[in-house]
This record gives structure tokens, sequence and C-alpha cells, in this order.
């Protein structure tokens, strides 16, 4: 599990990345490199991936110690497999485009094709949404711990 300070910057990375992804801000297109071109966005959009699955790890995992059982196997794996995705996402998706912008084409070939733009928005939503479930899992975990105590809603201060 992480300390405190490391889940408040990943929580901070997550928002941030969120706003500016869902507000389609300027900023995603700062190239930060021009020879490859490096967008902004690109390690931005990463950054918010892994942090957003290493907050989850940190939740799930906590849950556990909480209970004072051990943690499945395959819950562990899991969590390492969508940790290991999390941070293989860039290099993965610059390979499928060919470039760090992530532009794809019309193109037959494969790399920067549109099978290849395929299987990226695949790899990217399924990160995405399987780190909202879980996100959603927890928080359903935590509202029935707080019902299950007794301490309501309005005694959360306690």
């Amino acid at each position: 599990m992480f300390s405190r300070p490391i889940n408040i910057i990943c929580t901070l990375v997550v928002l941030i990345s969120a706003f500016l992804l869902l507000s389609g801000s300027p900023i995603l297109t700062f190239e930060l490199l021009k020879k490859p071109q490096l967008p902004a966005g690109t390690l931005i959009t990463a950054a918010g991936l892994i942090c957003f699955t290493l907050l989850n790890n940190n939740q799930i995992l906590a849950l556990f110690n909480n209970r004072k059982c051990s943690t499945p196997i395959f819950i562990k794996l899991f969590l390492k497999l969508l940790l290991w995705s999390s941070i293989l996402w860039l290099p993965v998706c610059a390979s499928l485009a060919g470039n760090l912008n992530f532009n794809f084409g019309q193109s037959d070939d494969f790399q920067g094709g549109q099978m290849a733009m395929k299987i990226f928005w695949t790899f990217t939503y399924a990160i995405v949404l399987v780190n909202l479930v879980l996100s959603l899992i927890i928080s359903g975990f935590a509202i029935f711990n707080v019902l299950k105590s007794g301490r309501g809603i309005r005694n959360l201060g306690d």
C-alpha cells in the first residue's frame, strides 16, 4: 500500500488528466518534442492511466488488509495484469500507430492502419472501463462498510 502523499498525488494526476482529456484542452496538443513529435496529451494520458490503476490497486489491497485476510491470488494476478497493461499502454499504442501522435491512416499495412486503430481503442477503453468498474466496486464496499458499522451518513466524521 502507498503512503497518503502518493495517494494524493495520484488522485491529482487522475483528476487533472481526466479534466484535460474530457475538456479537449489545447495543452494536449502542445509539442514536448519536435523530433519525434511528442504531444503533451500522450504523456498526460499515460500518467492518468497508470495513476488510476495504482489508486485502484491500493484501495483493493487496503480492503483485504482491513478485513485481516489475505488477498486471493487471482485478484493479485488480475491487479498486476491491469497495472502492467497501464504501464505498457504507451509503448504498445506507439507500436500500433507507428508514431507518438497516435495518428492512424487508411493504409493496408497493419502498423498505423485501421486494424491497429481498432486494437488501440479497444486496449485503451478496456483499461479505463476496468478501472471505472473497480472504482464502483470499491465505492460500493466502502458504502456497505459504513452502513454495516451503524455509523450512518450523518456520523461519518466520528
